[in-house]
């Protein structure tokens, strides 16, 4: 498939037109060759196709203002390269570094990527070999695209070969430079906080302006070293916080209380009074009626109840005093019989 990459033509250069810095990309892949050195790794070799295909992505960053992975048409870096002619049709392999700052020079550029191990890994990686590097400035802003690549079944490549998609259109290292202000997302109810990746921005500063690791943030997210992300994914950067309730009886809700009924036996007047040990529930007492049979039902909660009665105490019994005449009477007359048959039977 043909892409078609932004150049401006001649003629038409002005003050937001990007500048062409080739010296400065040389510059660039001396540096990074340097740092291979360092790790013991052979040079990468600078490919015309790559030199290309970086050097128009740098063009277009800075045609519209900003650093991102994303190319004319919506591009990857394999795509670009496999436009440029890398590869002439066979599989290929890229992966991709940009950066760009104000008046930012090649060794700002290398020693950025060095401090980042997602971009130190594209310059030290044992399985590319080669390299294309593209720089273009505007409005003061200079912008970097570094692009390496392996071309299938050609010499050269190391054991640790990279995982790749291994697509014919190659894939690409989605790390970009500080360019767009990161904005925090603010907590979901459920206390998770996800991230919508915007232009220019990678694994590495969304960590950093959450304040966790890069690790952890593949960890949540399930990716690994290799995996890339794109403006408009979704990145989890905090998981769900999980909150158990204590459910608390509210003094609205009422409680169930099991009552026992006690009938007390009235004579005359009662005042009953019912004390519970145990709770302040309200007790339902019945005045008693006029008959002395009635009963009064006092109404308590269980399990401790206390009764105290109240009223006249019994009188005692009267006796009749006409009763008590007759009756002392029918003893004397008891008596006086008695007395008179022990008397004859004395004579």
């Amino acid at each position: 498939m043909a892409m078609v990459f932004f150049t401006p033509q001649k003629g038409e250069v002005s003050a937001h037109a990007p500048a062409k810095k080739g010296g400065d990309a040389y510059q660039v892949i001396a540096l990074v060759n340097s740092v291979r050195a360092a790790y013991g790794l052979a040079d990468y070799v600078a490919n015309s196709a790559l030199m290309s295909a970086a050097q128009a992505h740098s063009e277009y960053q800075a045609s519209i203002g900003s650093a991102t992975h994303t190319g004319n048409g919506g591009s990857r870096a394999g795509d670009r390269a496999i436009a440029a002619g890398y590869g002439g049709g066979a599989k290929v392999y890229v992966t991709e570094n940009i950066y760009s700052g104000r008046s930012a020079t090649a060794s700002i550029a290398v020693n950025w990527w060095q401090g980042d191990s997602v971009h130190l890994n594209t310059m030290i990686s044992p399985s590319y070999t080669d390299v294309g590097v593209g720089v273009a400035e505007a409005n003061g802003v200079t912008y970097y695209t570094m692009d390496v690549g392996y071309i299938a079944g050609a010499a050269g490549q190391g054991s640790n070969s990279k995982s790749s998609s291994g697509s014919s259109s190659g894939s690409s290292n989605d790390s970009a430079a500080v360019i767009v202000p990161i904005v925090a997302a603010t907590p979901q109810a459920d206390g998770s906080i996800i991230h919508t990746v915007k232009e220019g921005q990678a694994l590495w500063n969304i960590a950093a302006i959450y304040n966790i690791t890069v690790d952890n943030l593949l960890a949540l997210n399930g990716l690994t070293e290799n995996s890339f992300i794109h403006p408009g994914d979704q990145v989890l950067v905090q998981a769900a916080t999980t909150i158990t309730a204590t459910q608390t009886l509210s003094a609205t809700q009422s409680l169930a209380i099991s009552t026992t009924t006690i009938p007390i036996p009235v004579t005359q007047t009662a005042t009953a009074v019912v004390v519970p040990t145990d709770t302040q529930a309200p007790i339902s007492i019945q005045s008693p009626s006029e008959t002395p049979s009635d009963m009064v039902l006092l109404e308590s909660p269980q399990p401790t109840i206390i009764v105290m009665i109240e009223g006249d105490a019994p009188s005692s019994p009267k006796i009749d005093p006409v009763l008590l005449a007759i009756g002392a009477l029918v003893v004397i007359g008891i008596f006086l019989v008695f007395l008179g048959s022990f008397t004859r039977k004395a004579s």
